[in-house]
């Protein structure tokens, strides 16, 4: 808005006060002619928050000239959103800005001395500013810088008037920046207890005009995900041009090829300085200009291709650039420098040189292509400890994890055959493990806190349901599977385990609620468990988090060419059902472990589709580079089984389309089927079982 002469923040009846009178002080100033007014304290809605302009009128009453005020919306006198003006004139608000909230005016922040860093708005994730006292109570949010120089101790900076720190590296000083963004702190008041956040939570607004904007943080997604390119370096010596590409087989003949050249560690451009010439299925990269003995060559290349011995990977960004996540509280100006840099080595489109003349700032959003300062979404030396330590190596402990489970399983049968001991299955199950574990040391003990099943002790309620249509039952305490904890709670209906989410829910005040019938006079029971720790089972990828779960059930495979009674585990295991006592024991233990999930598999986290292929599904993995990862496991697996022979096909028969062997055939995309049925409908619809 145009600016405004003087700004009333004290009358609150203008039309009384001001409108009419002989006179009247605004801020120390008397309203002249032609003054712009800003009315923010009127207790009238139709009159407060608005401009008018002042004018001053003459009227004579018995030959005496009387002057008098007159107000008059000033043709923007409405304001909108965003708006700010600045105040022209007044003892206390002259020079000052106020900008509107939408419901008020408010003072920006005043700039009151040389290089004074402004600071901007913040805002949670629900769009509420820091500031925002209806949200945030008693708030001391006043505006936050984004980043500025750290200041230091000792003489002022002649040019910024105030102490600078620095960072010496071989007594060379480097001017240090403060992140403000992520560093600083705000308090507020909930209820009676005051609390302090930080605030890396906010979040920016980035206006492109006064009403349109995107939220931003300190941070910009990268280009593209992170990768390693294939260098090949070449010291000149006699070889002065047409440098091959040699880093992987017929490079001519590759259509991905990227190369990025550099020459003494500074970038060239295609066209202007080199091309890419391919003779006889290699790439060769051919100079405008010789190059010079002693000068270096460092060919960066991307491929899909696999590369082969002459090149190496360059080491990996997320090992290189902050590997620890560490928060970006400070940095140098020589690290920005740098940071620049790795921009223009990125950025499609570089003209110039840098440091020096360039058409950088020209080129867009190009925050995206820089590899200095960095996040990561995913760390990688977490990952490379556990595949590299012998100690703690990943791939080991799952296996080592699958063999004792699959022993785990196989012990609990056979103790369950020679029990010994009738009872309901929740009472053998209990009884099965307390002797599976008799001779089990406390915590020393592997598996001790995996928190697979509660068993043994534990706090039974019982209710005899005398109102089938009350579904709401109480917990000794609130309960939820969406919080790690060491407790268990389940839930039985005339002695059969019922299922989460399926049969009953937990609410948030500490009560069941009964999704499935009841009838009068049925029988419910609720299993508190205080602690699960001890039950020494092996914890399994689903109760995890790791893999999808499943219902426990026990059912007629159909898919079989003779029907089979099978059981369904909580991971989607299925194993051939005993048809006696066994499968209710089985179900019970199985259940109890469905009932016991508390981190849910998340495919926003991680998905095996995103990794395992299929028939209309295109991933970075090739079927057969994952089934070669999974052939130890396999064959480790058919040790448990008897070693079954899985490669004669016994069972052929003609007029049974579910015997053939279909690895010489197509899909109707022209794909290679896989040998067997279950092959072919999984990798179309990752299923055996699509009718069901």
């Amino acid at each position: 808005k145009d600016n405004v002469t003087l700004i009333d923040t004290k009358t609150t009846d203008v039309m009384s006060d001001i409108e009419g009178s002989t006179g009247y002080y605004v801020d120390g100033t008397l309203l002249a002619h032609g003054t712009r007014l800003l009315v923010t304290a009127d207790s009238d809605s139709t009159v407060n928050n608005k401009i008018y302009d002042v004018n001053i009128i003459d009227f004579t009453v018995d030959d005496v000239v009387t002057k008098q005020i007159a107000l008059k919306e000033a043709t923007d006198t409405t304001p909108t959103t965003n708006d700010v003006v600045l105040v022209k004139n007044g003892t206390v608000n002259s020079g000052k800005m106020y900008y509107y909230t939408g419901s008020k005016w408010k003072v920006t922040q005043a700039k009151t001395k040389v290089n004074e860093s402004p600071k901007f708005d913040l805002f949670d994730d629900s769009g509420i500013s820091f500031s925002d006292s209806s949200t945030y109570t008693s708030t001391n949010f006043f505006g936050n810088k984004i980043f500025s120089y750290k200041e230091g101790t000792g003489s002022n900076d002649t040019e910024l008037g105030f102490p600078l720190t620095y960072q010496n590296v071989s007594n060379i000083g480097d001017i240090v920046f403060d992140f403000n963004l992520i560093n600083e702190t705000f308090s507020y008041q909930s209820g009676d207890t005051v609390l302090t956040t930080n605030t890396n939570s906010g979040l920016l607004r980035k206006y492109s005009d006064l009403t349109t904007f995107k939220v931003v943080s300190g941070w910009e997604t990268a280009d593209v995900k992170s990768y390693q390119r294939v260098i090949r370096q070449y010291d000149v010596s006699t070889l002065v041009n047409d440098f091959a590409v040699d880093v992987y087989d017929k490079s001519g003949d590759i259509n991905d090829l990227d190369v990025t050249v550099f020459v003494n560690h500074k970038i060239k451009k295609l066209t202007t300085d080199y091309a890419i010439n391919r003779i006889n299925s290699i790439a060769y990269i051919r100079f405008t200009k010789d190059l010079t003995a002693g000068d270096i060559v460092h060919l960066k290349t991307k491929s899909a291709t696999i590369k082969n011995k002459n090149g190496y990977y360059e080491f990996p960004k997320n090992l290189e650039s902050n590997p620890l996540n560490d928060k970006l509280s400070t940095f140098t100006l020589g690290q920005v420098g740098d940071h620049i840099n790795s921009i223009v080595d990125e950025v499609p489109g570089f003209e110039g040189s840098f440091p020096g003349s360039n058409n950088l700032r020209d080129l867009g959003n190009v925050s995206k292509y820089g590899r200095k300062f960095l996040q990561h979404s995913g760390l990688i030396n977490l990952a490379l400890y556990h595949l590299c330590n012998k100690e703690a190596n990943i791939v080991k402990a799952i296996r080592h994890s699958q063999h004792e489970y699959t022993k785990f399983k196989r012990l609990f049968v056979e103790q369950a055959k020679n029990l010994g001991f009738d009872g309901t299955p929740a009472q053998m199950v209990d009884e099965v493990i307390k002797r599976l574990n008799k001779n089990k040391r406390k915590i020393t003990y592997p598996f001790y806190f995996t928190d697979m099943i509660g068993y043994g002790g534990a706090k039974k309620t019982t209710f005899t349901i005398t109102d089938p249509g009350n579904p709401y039952y109480q917990l000794t305490n609130v309960f939820s599977l969406d919080e790690l904890s060491s407790k268990s709670i389940l839930i039985y209906k005339n002695d059969t385990q019922l299922l989460h989410d399926t049969d009953y829910t937990f609410t948030t005040e500490g009560f069941i609620k009964i999704k499935s019938t009841l009838i009068l006079n049925d029988i419910l029971t609720i299993v508190e468990y205080e602690s699960t720790n001890g039950c020494f089972i092996p914890a399994t990828p689903t109760k995890l988090g790791l893999y999808p779960k499943f219902i426990p059930s026990k059912y007629s495979d159909t898919t079989a060419i003779t029907p089979v009674n099978v059981i369904q585990g909580h991971d989607g295991n299925i194993s051939v059902a005993y048809d006696d006592y066994r499968d209710d024991l089985l179900l019970e233990l199985e259940k109890r472990i469905y009932n016991n999930i508390k981190v849910k598999y998340d495919t926003e986290i991680f998905n095996l589709t995103d990794f395992v292929p299929g028939e209309y599904r295109k991933t970075d993995y090739s079927l057969s580079a994952i089934n070669k990862s999974l052939l130890i496991d396999f064959t480790n697996w058919l040790s448990y089984v008897d070693n079954v022979d899985y490669t004669t096909n016994s069972y052929h028969s003609g007029t049974d389309s579910f015997t053939y062997n279909y690895g010489y055939m197509s899909s109707p995309d022209g794909n290679p089927l896989l040998g067997h049925w279950r092959g072919v409908y999984k990798h179309a619809y990752d299923t055996d079982r699509p009718h069901t």
